[in-house]
């Protein structure tokens, strides 16, 4: 949070993470995904395609805004041969696509290997999870603790992040 109000890229990214963490400890639980984390897929991608679209937060496609937020209840009803036309070109559409799969793809990479150094404890709330079927704050917070206090740093910092263009 920059100024109370305004998110910074790093926050952005941080989200994305958190979003894919529930597949990617699919991946390392399970060994295979499946379709319980369909809509965190939906959401990484919505915010992926924010950060290069809305927030002109990708350097390769510079600092422009290719889509404006809109309403859902003031759009005009498309009819089925109706194409919506986008303001940018085929190519830049591709450089935007492109930009949007790299963001929730390293997202995933990093959320899968912060779990998998952390199997343990993944494991652990994963059994925790299946007597309960939900957990609220209280009982996840021993587990971030867990995790944050090997990875040597205080539950206060923000996780850091990388970024490749």
């Amino acid at each position: 949070m920059v100024d109370g109000f305004l998110d910074c890229e790093v926050e952005h990214l941080a989200v994305e993470r958190r979003v894919v963490a529930g597949r990617a400890a699919e991946a390392i639980a399970f060994k295979e995904i499946s379709t319980g984390a369909a809509d965190d897929i939906r959401k990484a991608t919505d915010i992926a395609r924010s950060i290069v679209t809305r927030y002109g937060m990708e350097p390769s496609l510079g600092n422009v805004a290719y889509e404006a937020e809109t309403s859902p209840y003031l759009q005009p009803i498309a009819g089925p041969m109706q194409e919506a036309a986008t303001p940018y070109s085929e190519t830049t559409a591709d450089k935007i696509d492109q930009a949007v799969r790299h963001i929730t793809d390293e997202a995933f990479t990093q959320a899968k290997a912060i779990l998998q150094d952390h199997r343990d404890v993944l494991l652990e709330g994963a059994r925790l999870l299946l007597q309960k079927e939900t957990l609220d704050k209280d009982e996840l917070q021993p587990f971030v603790a867990r995790m944050q206090q090997t990875a040597g740093r205080s539950s206060d910092q923000p996780a850091s992040t990388t970024r490749v263009a």
